[in-house]
């Protein structure tokens, strides 16, 4: 990968090769040594931009997160078609960034983070747009999010193999969500 020579190192630069790392080695792999590696730099220089390991994870899991949301469809009038375009973009993202995903999936993040804040206000417009009141929202994304996420997991560990194709139990899922956001969203 590296970088230009006397170039400035930007912060940028830095969360473009955690992400070239991850994606190549896989998320046990990225810390501040493998990215200087990658850059061709020494690892002190990482430090200009971020504190440590954790640091960098963080920003390379935000830029994840980013990415998720800008693959995600912009719904349309039906709230169930709009569920359906959302779940199916989300596991295709996962599926096609396993490692980039696990790291989104296992940094801890505060709910006020600020480098977040842009992701959060758009996954909350989007309910909003599906018709979902925003006294529920919350229970609305965690509830999506948990059923999507527990299927995606449970493939990328390979535990999705019994005879039924994974496609068919994953459009079953998505299913049974669309019904449940078209018969009501007050959860009873």
């Amino acid at each position: 990968m590296g970088r230009p020579r006397g170039a400035a190192l930007t912060a940028e630069q830095v969360v473009a090769a955690g992400l070239a790392v991850v994606a190549e080695q896989g998320e046990d792999a990225l810390g501040t040594a493998s990215v200087a590696r990658a850059l061709g730099i020494r690892p002190p220089s990482v430090y200009h931009h971020f504190a440590g390991n954790d640091a960098l994870r963080h920003a390379v899991a935000v830029e994840g997160w980013k990415a998720l949301v800008a693959s995600l469809p912009a719904p349309g009038d039906d709230p169930a078609d709009a569920l359906r375009g959302f779940a199916r973009a989300y596991r295709a993202f996962a599926l096609a960034n396993p490692a980039l995903y696990r790291l989104m999936t296992r940094v801890p993040f505060d709910p006020t983070d600020p480098a977040l804040l842009e992701v959060t206000a758009r996954g909350f417009a989007a309910l909003q747009r599906l018709g979902i009141p925003p006294d529920q929202a919350l229970h609305a994304i965690r509830a999506l999010r948990a059923a999507v996420h527990g299927f995606v997991d449970l493939e990328l560990s390979g535990q999705v193999r019994l005879g039924v194709p994974a496609d068919d139990s994953f459009e079953w899922l998505v299913e049974l969500g669309a019904r449940g956001l078209a018969g009501g969203s007050d959860g009873r």
